[in-house]
């Protein structure tokens, strides 16, 4: 490779050649818990299962408690609940069982696959005996919830009439009678037949033999008083069953969604998405008062007496009624939505990040706060933050954002150098999939479909000064999904015209020189043309530390590369297995790692580019399977966006020693202030002191684990750029020098 000099606001360092190992890593998962979909009382407590964990507080709002997989759960899309056999079990949309005993406060998980091995979703569930009933995305399953500790019995794909496979939205218990709804009807069947098996031991109700089948989709069954009652997205119907034929009626609630039915003390209540009604008589509902409540799309509801509910909003948490008109409001602050796209951090470590719908979240450590941006159309795509510490967001239709403090920009073809799709909009139908900042404080777009030929803009925010490249500038393709600049070198990544190479010379506002050149699969051994994410990580040149060495990362829809500017080719990396092959994001740490995002994994590859390690939700607390976006502000932590909430893993990389000759300093080099310190790898407590090359003394100072040097002299101050000598001397006297490279931001 080419040594390159660089201002080492790329990736932040390690030692060219160092090899690591994870020594500690722990897990703590951040969620968007405001859907509720399902509300039950267990032990004396309320639990609410949410799109992002459970919710647990007392009934009289008290100890309110959230569990993520952080704590145990199996995953925090919960999409069910029930407290049943003197637990409270959690199902959720990617196939997992949780149980919690709240004897001991331990949890159990269980996983429920197809015969192929894939995750089977949960929707309902509902208890007989010893044994739970799971509607599911391939039928019902027979849970037995103490056998071997919990097991599957058996599955059943196929319900009379229904056909094969068929998702079951609702599931409910009739004394002896399991009732299963789907779109196309109900099922019933007799819970004590040994032979469900059969399809034929399932009676069903579809529009092929009954009368009055609702249009509206269903979403809910119920049987109060002999009768099935069925929500649907369009009100409330019932099923009269006569000996010649069977026929559907209209009850009431027209264009209501009744997303949930339930049964309790001869009473059926129905939870609808602008209100809450219960049976009065067979034939007569009343709206239950919910006076007070805010204007809030209702999902689930929880029974605790008939003048006290508690119900679950599809964007506002949990309600819990404490008077008459008066509701309190069970959230635990957390990401604006589950689904992340974009992460980066500011000076002061505060991290951003970008949901795929409209709003933006900032988190400091302690406290939560969110922006709401216009909606487009194809929701958010990316995010940076800029030197000034800008938030940058890239979205598709409506161009790019920019948050400072509490204002909010939206820029396109008025205001900047950013074009669109000439046939939507006039060409300001703008889609930003990228966004880059280089070492100067530029911002760099990548403009998807920029017309005519025009897929690159860039910004000096200090100046608001705008420009752009086209076919001018050597680009031949303009659907550009990335894009990441090295010193002078702007790489772009294109849909399927694999990587642009721009060289951008001292002003990239000077257009004259500016030259670039394509490499695709066909010459170059990129593991596919469709280049989804760019990165680069620097380490020192083992031949000058003051100096660097960058490698250019590229995620691909196909695997892994990088490019080596020696032999001016790429060179593919094989994932491990079962990882990817898609790429969704990349990032490096303070110890050289570089961290891989695909879309079923969290992948890193060590320093010495030689070993994995793989994380998913079997095997550690990250939130989701898919990553899609990864941050490292240098201070120990890796965020991580996934698809299902946002994780934050504390790890250490270090290879400890009680060898003094093996002790090094990490990162190396050193950027101030953004590493916070320089860290060593002595396992224990040592003394070191810091020298300038010229053999002044800078600094003495003890460290251990956690603790190092923090880049200032004996006065206080931060000491300059350049290159220093660490002199480390343990308690029995043995002893060793090395190099540390520090650079001034």
């Amino acid at each position: 490779m080419r040594f390159l000099r660089s201002n080492i606001l790329l990736v932040l360092l390690l030692l060219l050649g160092v090899s690591s190992e994870l020594r500690a890593v722990s897990w703590k998962t951040f969620t968007d818990s405001r859907e509720v979909n399902s509300v039950i009382l267990y032990e004396g407590d309320i639990w609410a299962g949410t799109g992002g964990g459970v919710l647990r507080f007392g009934t009289d709002g008290s100890n309110l408690v959230k569990y993520t997989n952080s704590e145990g759960l199996g995953a925090n899309d919960v999409t069910a609940a029930i407290a049943a056999g003197g637990y409270a079990w959690f199902g959720s949309q990617t196939g997992r069982l949780s149980r919690f005993d709240a004897s001991d406060g331990s949890w159990k998980v269980f996983v429920l696959s197809d015969r192929d091995g894939n995750a089977v979703s949960i929707l309902d569930m509902a208890v007989s005996g010893e044994y739970l009933w799971l509607a599911t995305g391939i039928g019902v399953s027979k849970f037995d919830m103490f056998r071997n500790g919990g097991e599957v019995k058996e599955t059943y794909r196929r319900l009379g009439g229904f056909t094969p496979e068929m998702p079951i939205l609702s599931v409910f218990i009739d004394g002896d009678i399991v009732v299963a709804a789907s779109e196309e009807g109900i099922a019933r069947a007799s819970v004590y037949d040994e032979l469900l098996q059969d399809y034929t031991h399932w009676t069903t109700f579809t529009r092929a033999n009954s009368i009055g089948f609702p249009s509206a989709d269903i979403m809910s069954v119920a049987r109060w008083r002999s009768v099935y009652w069925i929500g649907t997205s369009g009100g409330l119907y019932d099923l009269i069953e006569t000996d010649t034929v069977d026929s559907w009626h209209f009850a009431g609630f027209n264009e209501t969604s009744i997303g949930q039915l339930t049964v309790l003390d001869d009473t059926l209540w129905a939870v609808g998405s602008d209100r809450v009604v219960r049976s009065a008589s067979e034939s007569v509902f009343e709206t239950y008062p919910i006076d007070g409540l805010p204007d809030v799309e209702l999902m689930s509801i929880c029974i605790l007496s008939s003048e006290r509910i508690v119900v679950g909003s599809k964007e506002d948490g949990a309600f819990q009624q404490t008077g008459v008109d008066i509701w309190r409001q069970a959230l635990v602050p957390g990401p604006s939505s589950n689904s992340i796209v974009g992460l980066g951090h500011d000076s002061k470590r505060t991290l951003w990040a970008a949901a795929r719908a409209q709003d933006v979240s900032s988190f400091d450590g302690t406290e939560w706060k969110h922006f709401e941006l216009p909606r487009a159309e194809g929701g958010q795509r990316a995010l940076a933050v800029d030197h000034l510490d800008n938030v940058w967001v890239g979205t598709w239709q409506l161009g790019v954002f920019r948050i400072a403090g509490d204002s909010i920009v939206r820029y396109d073809t008025t205001n900047s150098s950013l074009y669109g799709n000439s046939d939507a909009d006039g060409g300001n139908y703008i889609v930003n999939l990228g966004l880059s900042v280089d070492d100067n404080g530029r911002v760099w777009y990548s403009c998807y479909r920029g017309h005519p030929m025009r897929p690159v803009s860039f910004c000096d925010p200090s100046t608001d000064t705008w420009d752009y490249y086209t076919n001018r500038e050597g680009f031949s393709d303009h659907f550009i999904q990335s894009i990441h600049v090295v010193g002078s070198t702007l790489y772009t990544g294109f849909e399927n015209a694999g990587v642009f190479k721009t060289e951008l010379g001292d002003n990239p506002f000077n257009h004259s020189g500016i030259t670039s050149r394509q490499y695709t699969t066909n010459d170059y051994l990129l593991p596919s043309d469709n280049i989804r994410v760019i990165t680069s990580i620097a380490k020192a040149n083992p031949s000058d530390p003051a100096d660097t060495v960058v490698t250019v990362w590229f995620g691909t829809n196909a695997g892994l590369a990088y490019y080596d500017e020696d032999y001016d080719r790429f060179f593919r990396v094989t994932l491990p297995t079962g990882a990817g092959p898609q790429v969704n994001a990349l990032e490096g740490d303070l110890f050289g790692n570089l961290w891989i995002g695909t879309s079923n994994s969290l992948v890193r590859l060590d320093a010495n580019g030689q070993d994995f390690d793989v994380f998913t939700t079997s095997n550690s607390g990250i939130a989701g399977d898919e990553v899609t976006s990864l941050d490292h502000a240098g201070d120990g932590y890796l965020w991580v966006g996934t698809s299902s909430g946002l994780s934050r893993l504390d790890f250490d990389t270090r290879i400890f020693t009680q060898d003094v000759e093996q002790v090094m300093a990490f990162p190396n080099p050193a950027v101030v202030p953004d590493n916070g310190q320089v860290l060593f790898n002595f396992l224990g407590t040592a003394e070191v002191s810091i020298f300038t090359v010229a053999g002044e003394l800078v600094r003495e100072v003890i460290v251990d684990d956690d603790e190092g040097w923090d880049f200032r002299n004996e006065a206080g101050e931060f000491v300059a750029s350049g290159l220093y000598l660490f002199h480390i001397k343990t308690a029995d006297g043995h002893s060793h020098t090395g190099k540390i490279a520090v650079i001034r931001r």
